[in-house]
Order: structure tokens, then sequence, then C-alpha cells
């Protein structure tokens, strides 16, 4: 029996772990921006403004990285927030 045939190749369940943890870190992350403009009383004007806040009160990325504007778009996404190339 060679190496391949040992390996465990249903790989559908780790796969739908990761989907659920990423889709739970996207709903913790629009959690907090909701409740930082509830509490500051102030509306984001884009993605920027998230960016800013974000790495401002020390949230970090799933990977410990500060928050770019385009991380902060596909967790936008990943929760069907964010739908347009314009988005403000």
């Amino acid at each position: 029996m060679n190496r391949t045939n040992r390996r465990n190749t249903d790989t559908s369940n780790a796969n739908s772990k990761r989907v659920k943890n990423a889709d739970e870190f996207a709903l913790m992350i629009v959690s907090e921006l909701d409740k930082i403009q509830r509490l500051n009383n102030y509306e984001f004007k884009g993605l920027n403004d998230r960016v800013v806040a974000l790495n401002h009160i020390g949230i970090k990325t799933r990977r410990g990285c500060e928050w770019s504007n385009n991380s902060v778009k596909r967790v936008l996404e990943r929760v069907g927030v964010y739908t347009s190339k314009r988005f403000y």
C-alpha cells in the first residue's frame, strides 16, 4: 500500500469546519463594527473608516495582522454586507 492510500482523503469535514470558523469570525467582526458605531454615535463612511477603527482598538485579523481595506471588504462580503464595488 502506498502513502497516498493511507491518508484520509475525505476533506469535506475539515473544510466545513474552516468555513464555519471563518463565518463566525466574520460575524464577530461585523458585530464589533456595529458596536463601535452605536457607542460612538458614528456612521462609517467607507472601508477605510472601518479599518482605522479596528486597528485603533487593537482587533487583529484571524492571522494576527492589522486590518487592510481588502481584509475588511472580504469579511463584509462573507456576511453579505458588502455587495457593491462602491460601498459607503
